[in-house]
């Protein structure tokens, strides 16, 4: 059994170790599949209301002689296009939501670059290459659209758009000796590039020119076109509006005050409680990285100023779900029983009260997340906070005791515990 329960202390504190590191920065762009901790500060700044907010919602409907037109389907196609150019843009801490069915709200932490970022986000992306009056290709036709950026050699900006098979041939036959030139189009608008080559274009790939004095068109070119068609009228319903908010060092603060409230009850578990307060230490640490790892995740849990406080306050209810675990074990110790029993016995008899105590936040979570809102923030990380407390207070810490217990740490002493208490 001591090699057994070395071996799995061994991998207790590798996996502790890892999620730590992946979890606080250490490990920074590591990925497993799509999913990612953040760094603790980047949980915060995740909230996107943090400082100056720029709020903007975005009304779909269909456009004029539509015939029959699926709102939803355009409105979810839309939400993801406005990912997609925002992630183009580099745009950190931004939160694009689905409102009522036919509503999009888009949330930019920051006030600089707002009515720039709009612009990319209101126009449908609707390409179009013509010659004379002659469409010549739309956006069915493109495959991808990349920038290119400034050559110094010729003094303009170049932006790529890559055609698809289909598409490939027609651009040979207009490209060569004697042919004209190609105007380009977006949304209606003619771009300040022409195409023309005097050679034959057998790869597919315009290379469309735009003076420096025209960077953010080609940009907006490149990005929009790629992205996608957002087939449908956009219309900014309540404006644009920048927010203030917490200060623009919150997230610093927050997050300091957070791990300080961790490093306190870690303190006070090893001195207090002494090995049983370590085991306790261990399952409280891996639950705050689970909570790190849901705030970074889930992108539907805002963390503003109701968020950070629930998270505050999941960890709070957290310790005191531990503490109580403790001292439940400490108490059947008391009363004769060994170490094992007093840890088996112990977690079965507080289990019933702790789960009623629990269910409280939890409720009041689920409540306050259906409300919506700021406060659904706040409500969807007390309900995380309350299953966190459940599980690792009443399985976590008994499952690491007995792993002390099987490498030969079963003195009842190490763990601060004493007869007749």
């Amino acid at each position: 059994m001591k090699i057994r329960d070395m071996i799995r202390l061994i991998v207790l504190v590798l996996v502790v170790v890892f999620l730590g590191l992946w979890a606080f920065g250490g490990l920074e762009g590591v990925t497993i599949g799509t999913t990612r901790f953040l760094r603790w500060d980047g949980i915060f700044r995740k909230g996107a209301d943090i400082g100056s907010k720029y709020t903007a919602i975005y009304t779909i409907s269909a456009p004029e002689d539509a015939g029959n037109f699926d709102v939803s389907a355009a409105t979810l196609n839309a939400k993801r296009i406005f990912e997609k150019r925002l992630n183009a843009l580099g745009a950190e801490g931004v939160l694009v939501r689905q409102m009522n069915g036919n509503a999009i709200r888009v949330e930019l932490p920051g006030a600089t670059g707002s009515s720039e970022v709009d612009e990319f986000l209101h126009n449908p992306g609707l390409f179009k290459v013509t010659q004379g009056d002659d469409l010549i290709f739309t956006n069915k036709d493109v495959k991808s659209v990349k920038m290119v950026g400034y050559d110094a050699t010729s003094g303009q900006v170049y932006v790529d758009v890559h055609l698809n098979n289909d598409a490939k041939e027609r651009l040979a036959n207009l490209t060569g000796p004697g042919t004209g030139s190609l105007s380009i189009s977006m949304d209606g608008t003619e771009v300040s590039a022409t195409y023309s080559s005097s050679e034959t274009i057998k790869n597919g790939v315009m290379r469309l020119p735009f003076s420096t004095s025209n960077y953010t068109k080609a940009l907006m070119l490149a990005i929009c076109v790629d992205s996608g068609l957002i087939d449908a009228t956009i219309t900014v319903s309540d404006g644009m509006q920048t927010e203030g908010s917490a200060s623009g060092n919150a997230a610093d603060v927050l997050g300091i005050a957070a791990l300080a409230m961790v490093l306190v009850a870690v303190v006070y578990l090893i001195a207090a409680h002494k090995l049983l307060g370590v085991s306790a230490a261990i399952s409280l640490l891996i639950s705050v990285i689970a909570l790190d790892f849901f705030g970074a995740t889930f992108t539907w849990l805002r963390v503003n100023a109701c968020g950070a406080a629930g998270l505050a306050l999941s960890i709070l209810i957290i310790t005191m779900a531990h503490i109580a675990a403790l001292f439940a074990v400490r108490q059947q110790f008391a009363l004769g029983k060994s170490l094992t029993a007093a840890l088996d016995d112990g977690m079965t008899g507080v289990r019933a009260q702790l789960l009623e105590l629990l269910a409280i936040p939890a409720v009041i979570g689920i409540g306050l997340w259906i409300a919506g809102g700021d406060v659904s923030a706040f409500g969807i990380a007390l309900f995380g906070g309350s299953l966190l407390a459940a599980a690792s207070s009443l399985l976590l810490i008994r499952h690491i005791a007995k792993i002390f217990i099987g490498i030969g740490l079963s003195d009842a002493a190490a763990y601060g515990l004493k007869r007749g208490e």
